[in-house]
């Protein structure tokens, strides 16, 4: 397990979607869009069944996280736009996990650290974490209450949804300062 690094941040705008287009296994593009969009911890991602998968109307998934970090259940929605690396993902699996090796295994953490890893030449601060983090950012951005935040992450503490917003909330700030300017 490696240590937590709370001072970890989002990576900048445009570099999920860059993931996106330079990965090239069906399997890495469903994970990045399960932690970035989804707002999934690594470990969460990659204990997902098909059977926590539930297609909604307009092309959207539901994906049911039953053991969440705490034992706390929740459920987030993939938009239709992302939803396609998902069910590309269901149709080539081999076994009942959703993102699973060549072999039919359940993929292991060290398996989307590895790949995020070689995607450096992109952003050399690419993790797995730094994807929640575009997930909490991007949310933000797109007008969710903090407190919907939270519950798509999963955090039991506001504090710590506050925590991953704290550099957005600054980022805004002196934009609308700069704004002020004009």
């Amino acid at each position: 397990m490696r240590p937590r690094n709370i001072t970890e941040k989002a990576l900048p705008p445009g570099i999920p979607e860059k993931l996106l287009q330079k990965l090239k296994k069906t399997r890495d593009k469903a994970m990045v869009v399960l932690m970035w969009r989804g707002g999934l911890r690594s470990d969460e991602a990659r204990c997902l069944k098909v059977g926590d998968l539930k297609e909604l109307s307009g092309g959207q998934i539901r994906v049911r996280i039953a053991r969440g970090k705490g034992g706390v259940a929740r459920d987030v929605r993939i938009g239709a736009i992302y939803a396609k690396f998902i069910t590309r993902q269901v149709r080539r699996r081999k076994s009942g996990w959703l993102l699973d090796t060549c072999h039919g295994h359940q993929a292991a953490t060290s398996t989307f650290r590895r790949t995020l890893s070689r995607m450096k030449y992109i952003h050399p601060d690419i993790n797995p974490h730094a994807l929640r983090h575009c997930c909490a950012r991007d949310l933000m951005k797109e007008g969710f209450e903090v407190r919907v935040i939270q519950k798509i992450l999963g955090h039991k503490s506001l504090l710590t949804t506050q925590i991953y917003l704290d550099g957005l909330a600054i980022e805004q700030s002196a934009a609308e300062q700069m704004g002020a300017r004009d």
